[in-house]
């Protein structure tokens, strides 16, 4: 199979129905590293299912723009990495293509309060309502079977899970290991 890059959710859908296939699906705000790379081996084992990473760089879960301006932008390297282990498509959509002006029809998500309100919820207001507008929406977009995230992210990943319980999505979340470099610090995107 081609390895494709799709830039619009109609591309996305038009690859989709061309394939006919179940998604694993791995998000992402890019900037790739070996914790991404064990995510995509995880999602590539389910062999029945096609492999799609996004990278999309979420300005809602920012409270500081200087800090959005800051993210570290390395998209050829990301490309190389996510088809180096395993992903049949990446979907790198711009800001307008996940929440288009206007749109009255995208779903503003709160994350659980008893579990965004301490740890790095206590600094990062309204960063985890942010978190879980945009895999609200890209879990709406994509249509994953399943979708992989990384355990170093726990609180993050607390608050998905419950999130996807509340509002009955149909998704199966699976978690990896945090994957930490040899002086056993996590890898991390910053």
């Amino acid at each position: 199979m081609t390895k494709i890059i799709l830039k619009t959710i109609k591309e996305l859908n038009d690859w989709r129905f061309t394939n006919q296939k179940k998604i694993s699906f791995v998000p992402s705000m890019g900037n790739l590293h070996h914790g991404h790379k064990a995510l995509i081996r995880e999602a590539k084992k389910s062999k029945d299912n096609l492999v799609i990473l996004s990278i999309f760089i979420n300005p809602l879960q920012f409270n500081d723009k200087e800090d959005l301006r800051n993210y570290p932008r390395t998209i050829n390297k990301d490309i190389d990495l996510a088809f180096a282990a395993g992903a049949d498509a990446i979907f790198i959509p711009c800001v307008d293509e996940i929440f288009p002006k206007n749109e009255k029809k995208i779903k503003y998500i709160k994350a659980s309060e008893d579990l965004s309100r301490t740890l790095c919820g206590i600094a990062r207001k309204g960063h985890f309502d942010g978190v879980c507008t945009v895999v609200y929406r890209l879990i709406n977009i994509v249509k994953p079977e399943v979708i992989f995230l990384g355990e170093k992210d726990w609180q993050q990943l607390l608050i998905i899970k419950e999130m996807v319980a509340k509002y009955n999505i149909k998704v199966v979340i699976k978690s990896i290991d945090t994957q930490r470099d040899i002086d056993r610090i996590p890898f991390s995107s910053r």
